[in-house]
């Protein structure tokens, strides 16, 4: 008789990269470009957190174009909304779950209304209540 042996993976869990992670990691990309290369660096990350901020505003506008038909003014009012929030909200500090749990529904709860102030000069009421009607998709379980 042959038994098999069962092997499962290591038990791995994905962690976000604190503030300070990235500032050693890109400390020590820094240290090993030549000048050139840094601006060349520096370029590439400027330009690819850029494209993040236009990924998630875009996110967003595609969210309330799924809840209300938008006119183009209104879809580009509220993209530029939205990515002058996303902009202001990249700047936060990264909240740990675990330890910070009031924080993060708080922050939550603000990002909530943050929107909801911005877009009342661009939507309708009919529209706003349609939105608001959506709910808080930061309270789902998305991490926002």
């Amino acid at each position: 008789r042959q038994s098999k042996m069962k092997v499962s993976p290591p038990n791995v869990m994905v962690t976000k990269a604190t503030p300070e992670d990235v500032k050693r990691m890109d400390d020590a990309i820094s240290a090993s470009l030549t000048a050139a290369q840094q601006e060349e660096y520096e370029s590439f990350r400027a330009e690819e957190k850029a494209n993040a901020l236009e990924a998630v505003a875009n996110r967003e506008l595609s969210n309330l174009q799924s809840m209300t038909t938008l006119s183009p003014e209104q879809k580009d009012q509220a993209f530029a909304v939205f990515s002058e929030i996303a902009s202001r909200e990249s700047m936060l500090p990264v909240l740990d779950p675990a330890k910070e749990a009031e924080a993060i529904q708080e922050a939550v709860a603000a990002r909530w209304a943050d929107r909801q102030d911005a877009l009342k000069a661009i939507l309708t009421p009919e529209q706003m209540a349609l939105y608001q009607q959506a709910g808080n998709p930061f309270g789902r379980g998305t991490g926002g």
